[in-house]
């Protein structure tokens, strides 16, 4: 994976934002974490990740929304959606809104890291058009 891909981490459960954020550091990214869809919104901007990993259930702005709003704002930017709903027609839903991924919880790591790897390189692909 591409040394210091920057993730941004949309995440409101303590244990599992830091579970994710320690993760992909080992997998050799840059990681910041937003714990609402407010703040996840308002980071993109500043932070500007290669990939954003959207939990769906937030306080404040639900993902589903956050996933609209940076679909509008920053185009190019991979959204995976790691959720604990493993509904295969919604999943079909929001891969139809945009989202990237859709990664199930619990996850397994290696998993988690094709999946980032993938959205890094669709990231860059974007950005070469």
């Amino acid at each position: 994976m591409a040394s210091l891909a920057r993730v941004l981490v949309v995440e409101d459960e303590p244990q599992v934002a830091l579970l994710l954020h320690d993760a992909l550091q080992d997998f050799g990214c840059e990681v910041r974490v937003a714990v609402d869809g407010h703040e996840a919104v308002s980071l993109v901007a500043e932070y500007r990740p290669a990939v954003v990993l959207l939990d769906l259930w937030l306080p404040g702005l639900p993902g589903e929304s956050v996933l609209e709003t940076l679909r509008r704002e920053v185009p190019t930017v991979p959204i995976s959606i790691v959720s604990g709903n493993r509904d295969a027609d919604r999943a079909r839903v929001l891969l139809q809104r945009g989202a990237f991924d859709y990664v199930s919880k619990p996850f397994e790591l290696p998993i988690l890291e094709r999946a980032i790897a993938a959205a890094v390189v669709e990231h860059a692909r974007r950005n070469a058009e």
